[in-house]
């Protein structure tokens, strides 16, 4: 068993060290904090977020930062005056934790409370990996092969299964597999470390709000063999290896198309996981079957516009299923 782990390790820190070009910096980073402050007699904003020193870095971090700054305050301006005068002052309150930061990998993970009226507060998480020195965000479905996410999804919904179970009335076993089906979008939240992949399920998302955020986690040594060799190549919702028409070659050549592919993926499997309920599975598995012929006869002959072709009919289709979820 000694063995098989020290294989593991091994095995990611060369998938992570490869994805890196050029020499890999053993220094961590130098990392301090910034914080969006604005404190009222009805409300609270106190959003902290790391500062590191790689642009790329603390850029996407600042941005979606202050999406979660323009949110709230919408959602002040949305509600009445006695709505806002209310017992408990409303909040928006971030913080973050840092997981790992060795020079290779630097892992963050955010837990974000929110009040905003209501019957309870709420908070949600929010992880992120990121490869140095460049600070390249790499996704779950960048790290793990398709059959990667399926192992994750089996030993997840086995561990949510058993440790929900003891709670009486939050195991609901459709409930926990359609928040732990084999779709990425459903491990967005995670820490992946030499020895373990963790994996933050948020209130709601596999079980009712009683049973508050839900963690697995998963020992290397059962995802042996499964982590995609670089994060950074393009990873579509399908194996890339196995891409056979113009169209597939060109989602796979791209890594924006790629990503555009895998978000239309996820957020078509969590309308299909709703639409099950709903008794809408076969009309919407019809659409889509219609829209992927669309593309492929609209696209595969439109020679050297065939990324631009994708990404006008990508981004139309997405919005066509309607935003995504997830913080």
């Amino acid at each position: 068993m000694r063995a098989k782990n020290i294989l593991v390790a091994v095995a990611l820190t060369m998938v992570l060290a490869t994805a890196v070009p050029g020499d890999v910096s053993a220094e961590p980073l130098r990392i301090s904090s910034r914080a969006i402050r604005h404190v009222t007699s009805s409300h609270e904003i106190n959003l902290v977020y790391p500062a590191t020193g790689v642009m790329r870095i603390d850029a996407l971090i600042e941005r979606w930062a202050g999406t979660l700054e323009d949110g709230f305050r919408q959602d002040l301006r949305n509600a009445e005056d006695d709505e806002v005068r209310g017992t408990q002052r409303w909040s928006s309150v971030l913080s973050y934790e840092v997981k790992q930061n060795d020079g290779e990998v630097l892992s963050l993970v955010f837990a974000h409370y929110t009040y905003s009226g209501g019957a309870h507060p709420n908070t949600t998480f929010r992880t992120f990996h990121f490869l140095l020195p460049d600070g390249y965000e790499a996704e779950i479905a960048e790290l793990f092969s398709v059959a990667g996410i399926r192992r994750i999804s089996k030993s997840s919904i086995e561990q949510l299964t058993a440790s929900l179970a003891q709670q009486d009335g939050l195991g609901d076993t459709n409930w926990i597999r359609r928040g732990a089906g084999p779709n990425p979008a459903n491990f967005a939240r995670f820490v992946l470390t030499k020895e373990w992949l963790t994996v933050m399920f948020d209130a709601y998302q596999v079980a009712p709000y009683a049973a508050g955020p839900q963690e697995v986690r998963i020992p290397m040594g059962e995802l042996r063999g499964l982590l995609r060799a670089d994060p950074r190549a393009p990873a579509a919702s399908f194996d890339c290896l196995a891409a056979r028409s113009r169209v597939e070659k060109a989602v796979c050549a791209s890594g924006a198309l790629a990503r555009l592919d895998r978000r239309l993926s996820e957020l078509y499997l969590e309308r299909l996981a709703w639409a099950e309920a709903a008794g809408q599975v076969s009309l919407l598995r019809q659409e889509q079957r219609a829209w992927l012929t669309r593309r492929d006869a609209t696209c595969s002959g439109s020679g050297s516009s065939t990324t631009d072709c994708l990404l006008r009919l990508y981004q139309d289709r997405l919005r066509d299923l309607g935003p995504e979820g997830g913080p």
